[in-house]
């Protein structure tokens, strides 16, 4: 599922996260500098992995805020904090096409197979072209 990915990719680039007793993990912030303020060095920033799924980001100094839950696109804010803590570009771009087949049930959640579940060629109509066309 794309959201063990999410999940598991954030958790291997924010690096050493503390627990705090309501489910949060904290650490310095990332984005404050990119978002005009001084360097975090208070542990302001907050991430949580709610056990129904997908991601919550936000950060008591400059206000950053960005989250994500199974059957949304991908937010901008929350590509921003993915490229900020080091995902590669390829793999946000990777990522969100992952969510965009779950989220239009492209994908089969058992087999991982291509299913796609109405005609494609429903809106266009068959066209004859002329004589002697390639």
């Amino acid at each position: 599922m794309i959201d063990d990915v999410i999940r598991d990719t954030l958790r291997s680039h924010l690096g050493t996260l503390r627990h705090t007793p309501n489910g949060w993990h904290s650490r310095n912030c990332p984005l404050c500098i990119h978002r005009g303020h001084s360097p975090d060095k208070r542990g302001r920033f907050g991430i949580k992995f709610p056990p129904e799924g997908g991601v919550k980001a936000h950060c008591f100094n400059c206000d950053f805020l960005a989250s994500w839950q199974p059957g949304w696109d991908l937010p901008k804010p929350f590509k921003q904090l993915m490229e900020v803590v080091g995902v590669s570009t390829i793999d946000i771009e990777r990522i969100s096409f992952g969510v965009y087949k779950e989220n239009n049930s492209i994908v089969d959640r058992e087999s991982g197979g291509l299913v796609i579940k109405k005609p494609v060629t429903d809106k266009w109509e068959k066209v004859e072209f002329p004589e002697g066309t390639y």
